[in-house]
């Protein structure tokens, strides 16, 4: 049946080979619902033989391992964002409990990373100075890329823009939080003056709705398309409105 089909499965291709030890996990969920995710057959760097994956600078958390650059120094991983002049790491970028703090914008669930809770944070209740807008694109719009899920009366997005209170001249995490039905898709992205080379905009966050946009099947970005674009273009101006009349 179906049952012995999956654990089949499970057997050939996981680092488990019987029902007592698959039995197990489950016990490693204390509450009465829950994911537990394993990581197994990880790489190693073929320079040190190192894991890609770092355990041991925080044994609370799981990070992207430091790469040696061209001139054999050991680099965080960066990721490359949209408007940004410097390609400087954010915590995010390489560690996976700083990804999860703020990958909702109203966490309902509790993660855990190597059995220690995630504290996650609610962006848009910690901003300070804060302004609530919205945008509805305009109805030239092509809504064909919606794939008619959508009407133009449904295709609203909320934003909430306000100074980041832990922000620091030292460090890149200003821009806009691009959120998917409260689920995280791009992060820091620089609109407006931000992307100017001098201080305008900085520290300025921008938390946004895109509920109707199309996330890539990693979701790490959106389909670049008009709506895309038409949202991206209105938050160009509005961020722009922000800084100039806070």
């Amino acid at each position: 049946d179906a049952s012995k089909k999956g654990l089949k499965i499970i057997f050939n291709y996981s680092y488990y080979t019987s029902i007592e030890e698959i039995i197990g996990l489950f016990e490693r969920i204390h509450e009465k619902s829950g994911t537990l995710i394993l990581i197994y057959n990880l790489k190693r760097d073929e320079e040190n033989n190192e894991l890609e994956l770092d355990f041991n600078e925080d044994v609370h958390d799981i990070r992207i391992a430091k790469k040696l650059n061209n001139d054999g120094i050991r680099v965080r991983y960066a990721q490359e964002r949209a408007g940004s002049s410097t390609s400087s790491p954010l915590p995010m970028d390489f560690s996976l409990r700083s990804y999860c703090e703020i990958l909702y914008t109203s966490p309902r669930i509790k993660i855990y990373i190597r059995n220690s809770p995630v504290r996650t944070k609610r962006i848009r209740s910690s901003l300070k100075n804060a302004w609530a807008d919205h945008y509805i694109p305009r109805q030239n719009v092509d809504v064909r890329h919606t794939g008619g899920v959508h009407g133009v009366s449904e295709m609203k997005s909320e934003i909430v823009f306000g100074m980041n209170s832990g922000w620091s001249k030292d460090k890149n995490e200003y821009g806009m939080m691009l959120y998917h039905h409260g689920r995280l898709i791009r992060s820091y992205v620089k609109v407006g003056v931000q992307r100017h080379p001098n201080s305008a905009g900085m520290g300025v966050l921008g938390v946004v709705d895109c509920d109707y946009l199309t996330p890539t099947h990693n979701k790490q970005d959106f389909n670049h398309n008009n709506l895309f674009n038409s949202l991206m273009e209105s938050l160009n101006k509005k961020l722009n409105e922000y800084w100039n009349e806070r």
